[in-house]
């Protein structure tokens, strides 16, 4: 007997080396995601599988795997004389884009113009709904020999008040995680 699928919010991983956007539910590849509204954000400690450029879960979340034991002791996030840790810091957004929500998930040091945004409307006063973003990949130009991209944010027109208020109406008809959505966190590991 087969299951009814369980709803899921589509993930949306980050190629550095190709300078690509990816969906993992369906595969879709974006030069850029324009036109989107930022409803909510999360950063994470995260591991993921090696990246083989097909849908993939994270292995674990915050400590979700507990054969890892808490993340501060986890020796996967620690540095190995020149080796990177396997588990990276992560800032999760859930974005709307037209009427689908997305959840982008990227790896913070690579992410840090939107982390600024982010700031920048909270010092502000802003809501983090109330305008559109457009979503790139650029060059990491701290490094003129480096291969990765890294996400800019080019902030685009400020929501009209009824935009404003549809938004908010959105969002207080309830978390689309309680209306059975799985989280990051929930898919994690189990489903890897």
């Amino acid at each position: 007997m087969t299951g009814t699928p369980e709803p899921r919010i589509p993930i949306i991983r980050v190629d550095y080396q190709a300078g690509i956007f990816f969906n993992t539910m369906t595969g879709e590849v974006l030069q850029e995601i324009s036109g989107a509204i930022m409803l909510e954000f999360q950063k994470n400690w995260v591991l993921w599988p090696e990246w083989t450029g097909r849908a993939s879960m994270p292995m674990c979340v915050d400590g979700s795997d507990t054969t890892r034991g808490k993340c501060e002791d986890c020796k996967l996030r620690q540095w190995h004389l020149e080796t990177p840790p396997r588990c990276s810091e992560e800032l999760s957004v859930v974005l709307q884009t037209g009427n689908m929500l997305v959840l982008l998930v990227a790896r913070r040091g690579m992410s840090r113009p939107l982390e600024q945004w982010i700031e920048m409307q909270n010092i502000m006063g802003n809501p983090l709904h109330g305008q559109e973003l457009t979503l790139r990949l650029i060059k990491d130009y701290r490094n003129p020999n480096a291969e990765l991209h890294r996400i800019s944010v080019l902030p685009g027109r400020f929501l009209t008040r009824e935009e404003l208020e549809g938004n908010v109406k959105l969002r207080t008809q309830g978390n689309p995680l309680d209306s059975g959505l799985k989280s990051v966190q929930e898919q994690a590991p189990s489903e890897a």
